[in-house]
């Protein structure tokens, strides 16, 4: 079985576990995800199922959306609910103050990962350094925000957010910059992705609904290609393919924005309405970079 799920993962799993929930459900020994959510956090996880693992890496990293939930008054260890207490203070803002501070947060800002974060430290995950009590800086990056909105109060000193932002921005990093901008201190309370890309969370499964339906919730490879320029190719070029040689675009049937490419872009390659590779076009020449054998 090759393919993909796009699922509503639920608050208290893992992204590991959710595969390997899913490998039991459909019998399936290799399956993988794009991207990370915490623990705690739940919403847009998408699942690739044997071949469909191939594409991970040539899949754009797109802009994602996230409903988050800050409680100001205390910032933890992990900035989430699931750390300990490191700080407190009676200052909590308004939702005015706090209105118009987020401005200040949007377009390309420099962030700091959380301490408690995957991110390699000289060759370490960050969370094991954290939890090792050693003492070490977390490097900076450069992150986008596309949009940045307090959406309501929801207590005394908790309030709902939304931002759309880029690949690589931390949410907990951005709930700890909006308490400290506004001279507080706070922590992300609930966490929810509600878009990945194209991917909704209204077009997603719940995992008690794919364990009822199986294999019915698994798409095609072919899903997630729709923004990717292809080609449809004859029998004597896809074994040519198959064999890792290059073939010429000449012969073959431009389909799916193949004309306003750019020279750098990978290319899907068809044939008899099967994927059978993602490859790059080099002048008229096209180049196999990862086969798929959808047979099996």
């Amino acid at each position: 079985m090759h393919g993909w799920i796009v699922l509503d993962k639920p608050q208290g799993i893992t992204c590991v576990k959710s595969a390997n929930i899913f490998k039991r459900i459909l019998g399936v020994k290799k399956i993988g995800h794009i991207g990370t959510l915490d623990p705690q956090a739940s919403g847009v996880l998408l699942l690739a199922i044997g071949e469909a693992t191939k594409l991970i890496p040539h899949i754009d990293k797109k802009t994602k959306i996230y409903q988050f939930d800050v409680t100001f008054g205390a910032e933890t260890s992990t900035l989430d609910q699931e750390g300990e207490i490191t700080q407190t203070t009676s200052s909590i803002p308004s939702q005015d103050e706090i209105l118009k501070v987020i401005p200040q947060l949007t377009g390309w800002v420099d962030q700091v990962p959380p301490r408690y974060s995957a991110i390699h430290i000289d060759g370490k995950r960050a969370y094991d350094i954290a939890r090792s009590g050693q003492e070490f800086d977390m490097p900076t990056r450069l992150v986008y925000i596309g949009s940045l909105n307090c959406v309501k109060q929801k207590s005394e000193t908790c309030f709902q957010f939304e931002v759309t932002c880029g690949p690589g921005t931390y949410v907990r990093s951005l709930a700890r910059d909006i308490a400290r901008r506004l001279r507080s201190l706070g922590y992300v309370s609930h966490l929810r992705r509600i878009k990945d890309g194209k991917f909704n969370v209204q077009d997603a499964v719940s995992l008690e609904i794919a364990k009822e339906i199986g294999y019915n919730c698994v798409k095609s490879v072919e899903y997630v290609l729709d923004d990717i320029p292809a080609l449809h190719v004859d029998e004597q070029q896809a074994e040519l393919i198959q064999r890792g040689m290059a073939v010429s675009t000449h012969d073959s049937v431009k389909i799916n924005g193949f004309e306003m490419m750019h020279r750098d872009n990978n290319i899907a390659l068809f044939f008899n309405q099967k994927l059978i590779s993602i490859a790059r076009l080099e002048d008229d020449l096209i180049f196999p970079v990862r086969n798929f054998n959808l047979e099996r």
